[in-house]
């Protein structure tokens, strides 16, 4: 626990000191050193076993033109590509680190303050969703870089990689929507209109999934499954979503290329609540997919009320959240205990 808390403290520290002239240089040393702690990890991660027995009995003939025959079959790819050169299962977490820390830096390198999303993105996305569930992780990662095409107003590679995202993790189609959004005033109607003309579309791409989203999550019919802490999770997108309401007029001012999308997101990290009632685990989902969002939101907000409202160290209240999130998980938490509490890693002699 100490190990990833200091990591933690020092990314904040450098969110919050570090200066915009140094903020590029000091962004690619720290995906430089996550790529080795991540990538590196000798059985750490909740799934960590899971992957590697996957890995080990996938198979290892897809070719690039099959990518869109397999069911995800960007994840098969990678796995056939990483199998082909005689790669050991470590290469398959170094590479799958390489593809979300790119989604990141894409993502860091056209928002506001990227060293402090950076520290802030640590606790969950990085730690519990990247050294872990590594295909919601790339499908997560792509769709930052979907969702900079989005305030980029570029609706063509808003789809593509969308629809990337989705070789990675299914789940990843239902963002396809929201293309009809782009260079448009987000409002309820237009809200409707993009989920009632495209949702059928989502719903095509997904295919059998659909059935087995419905079957495992919702009816349950391999036994109970559910997400534990979820809602302390659910929080943590909640909590920016109110601010940003509070303080929406000033955010479109002040930050008006990025305005739609934190709307958009604010909007979704409230109405997605019920979706726990369904399905915790269908709740856990949306709630990585949302917080990239939700994340640049809160540092938006508290970077504002810092400059302008005379809150002065209002920025420090996200690292705050997240780092008591944090914490509270590592005490609590079994999967905490069994998955993350003795750090190895293969490239160390």
């Amino acid at each position: 626990m100490i190990l990833y808390l200091s990591i933690y403290i020092i990314l904040v520290t450098i969110g919050l000191f570090v200066k915009k002239r140094s903020e590029h240089t000091t962004t690619i040393v720290i995906l430089i050193f996550l790529l080795w702690f991540m990538g590196g990890r000798y059985y750490v991660g909740n799934d960590y076993y899971g992957y590697m027995m996957r890995f080990e009995n996938m198979d290892d003939t897809v070719r690039l033109s099959d990518i869109y025959s397999f069911d995800e079959g960007g994840f098969r790819l990678l796995v056939s590509l990483i199998k082909n050169y005689g790669l050991d299962y470590v290469w398959l977490n170094v590479l799958a680190s390489a593809i979300i820390l790119i989604g990141y830096y894409v993502m860091l390198k056209n928002i506001y303050k990227p060293l402090m999303v950076l520290a802030l993105s640590f606790p969950v996305l990085i730690l519990q969703l990247g050294m872990s569930g590594i295909r919601q992780g790339i499908a997560v990662s792509i769709l930052m870089i979907a969702f900079t095409s989005f305030i980029n107003n570029k609706k063509t590679l808003y789809v593509l990689w969308v629809i990337l995202a989705s070789q990675f993790h299914t789940s990843a189609i239902m963002f396809l929507p929201l293309v009809y959004l782009i260079d448009k005033k987000v409002t309820n109607i237009r809200m409707i209109l993009a989920f009632a003309i495209l949702a059928p579309v989502s719903i095509a791409l997904l295919g059998d999934r659909v059935d087995v989203y419905q079957n495992r999550y919702v009816d349950q019919i391999y036994g109970e499954v559910s997400a534990g802490g979820v809602y302390y999770r659910y929080l943590l997108i909640l909590i920016p979503s109110v601010l940003f309401f509070k303080n929406k007029d000033i955010i479109r001012k002040q930050f008006s290329v990025e305005y739609n999308l934190l709307l958009l997101f604010s909007i979704m990290s409230i109405v997605v609540a019920p979706l726990g009632l369904v399905s915790t685990v269908i709740l856990h989902r949306m709630i990585y997919y949302l917080m990239p969002v939700s994340i640049i939101s809160f540092v938006y907000v508290t970077y504002y009320m810092s400059r302008c409202t005379g809150a002065k160290y209002a920025m420090i209240y996200p690292a705050i959240i997240y780092g008591v999130y944090s914490a509270s998980w590592f005490i609590l938490s079994r999967h905490a205990l069994v998955g993350y509490m003795h750090y190895r890693n293969y490239f160390i002699p």
